[in-house]
């Protein structure tokens, strides 16, 4: 199969920005309601969110992501995963018996929803939460059964798309978690028997993204992010060639209809793996991003597979703190240009998440070590510098360059760095 883009993709994008505000407001509004939910009720959450994601859009937007899709619309209440969860109305048997309903995440009732999940209630246990990945970050990990009830929630997805277009003229991409990465992130629900595989739902659950791709298509939306980072990881209690057949079916099916958006699949925090690129590149999904910061360049065969579809070149980490080595990253984008028979975009290598907004807020960080670092800010600088010469040549981002390096050798001949 080979998929022809109905939209181009654009030439520089990131997989996510913080989500939390430069100044902690979405922690502080949440903390708010959770405290004193009858002076801040689930509204002033719902305020708070829609403020930080027009400041976010038009932000990115001066940063330089201007392209259609180019900025992903991923700012939730608490976390990717359960948001995406409550776009499948994945609720546990014991909140439904306390008569708690599938909601919107975007609405007080979702917001609520989301408090009981991830807090619990006083006689309610909530959802489990742990790391994700292999960071820092956390997640509320979805309880899916054999008898979970599922249902299609696009609502909140439409919504935060709309609202950005309106607002800022802006033609975001909705991000969901893909089915493979959820299932495999999730557990049973609390009652199911020893060894229930949530895993074993994957057809009802693709079943329910076609649901949702086709009302976001519905909706005027262009692109839609499926985030698939499980395949760079091991240790799911589910085989590899299982994960990669099951990966080959959802796909193909994800991919079939004609009434959809074009489909960016990701894979961050690691190494793809060729048995996924090659298994993807079967299906007929648009757009492929792979981390090249952890993760290998693709083979031969996988670029082959992969034909003239664009290929995002996840350069730039976004795990940690420090700048990325533009001369290295140049080099990768170089060679993947050289070799690929599509267009390659450059972005980073996971969602900037894990990282702060902007380094320049830093004003009590020494000036030396201040110099060394990205926070999520400078790592979209980066992006844009490196997407600017690719695309113009390398002359043309030749003074970045040419500081970057500077900077590189005077933190190597510093004296922290030689202890």
């Amino acid at each position: 199969m080979t998929a022809i883009s109905k939209t181009s993709f654009p030439g520089a994008t990131i997989l996510g920005y913080p989500r939390i505000g430069p100044n902690r407001e979405l922690k502080k509004a949440l903390e708010a309601y959770w405290s004193k939910p009858a002076e801040n009720p689930a509204q002033s959450v719902l305020d708070t969110l829609a403020q930080l994601r027009e400041r976010t859009v038009r932000h990115l937007n001066d940063l330089g992501l201007a392209d259609a899709a180019a900025i992903p619309a991923d700012t939730f209440a608490v976390d990717q995963t359960l948001d995406t969860a409550l776009a499948l109305g994945a609720l546990p048997a014991r909140f439904r018996a306390d008569g708690f309903r599938p909601a919107a995440p975007d609405t007080p009732q979702g917001i609520e929803l989301i408090t009981a999940l991830s807090r619990g209630t006083d006689h309610l246990e909530p959802l489990e939460m742990t790391k994700w990945f292999d960071t820092n970050y956390h997640y509320y990990v979805p309880e899916i059964g054999p008898d979970t009830p599922l249902s299609a929630h696009p609502e909140s997805l439409i919504e935060r798309f709309v609202t950005a277009r309106d607002t800022t003229g802006a033609i975001t991409r909705p991000v969901l978690v893909g089915p493979v990465t959820l299932l495999l992130l999730a557990r049973p629900e609390t009652t199911d028997a020893p060894g229930t595989q949530p895993f074993n739902r994957l057809n009802d659950v693709v079943d329910l993204y076609i649901q949702l791709l086709t009302a976001l298509k519905d909706a005027g939306i262009p692109w839609v992010e499926l985030d698939e980072h499980a395949l760079a990881a091991e240790g799911w209690g589910v085989p590899r060639d299982t994960i990669i057949e099951a990966l080959t079916k959802a796909y193909t099916r994800l991919s079939y209809p004609s009434d959809r958006p074009d489909l960016l699949v990701a894979v961050g925090y690691g190494d793809a793996g060729e048995d996924a690129q090659r298994a993807l590149a079967t299906t007929d999904i648009e757009a492929l991003a792979i981390d090249l910061d952890r993760g290998a360049e693709p083979g031969a065969a996988a670029l082959e597979a992969w034909g003239e579809r664009p290929l995002v070149g996840g350069v730039v980490g976004g795990r940690t703190v420090w700048r990325t080595d533009l001369e290295k990253a140049s080099e990768t984008l170089g060679r993947l240009k050289d070799t690929a028979a599509g267009p390659v975009t450059v972005g980073t290598a996971t969602p900037l998440l894990h990282v702060p907004h902007d380094v320049e807020r830093e004003t009590a960080l020494d000036p030396d070590v201040k110099e060394w670092v990205a926070f999520a800010d400078q790592k979209v600088a980066e992006v844009v510098t490196l997407s600017r010469g690719l695309t113009e040549g390398w002359s043309t981002v030749a003074a970045e360059l040419s500081k970057d390096a500077q900077i590189r050798s005077r933190r190597a001949a510093h004296p922290a760095t030689n202890r």
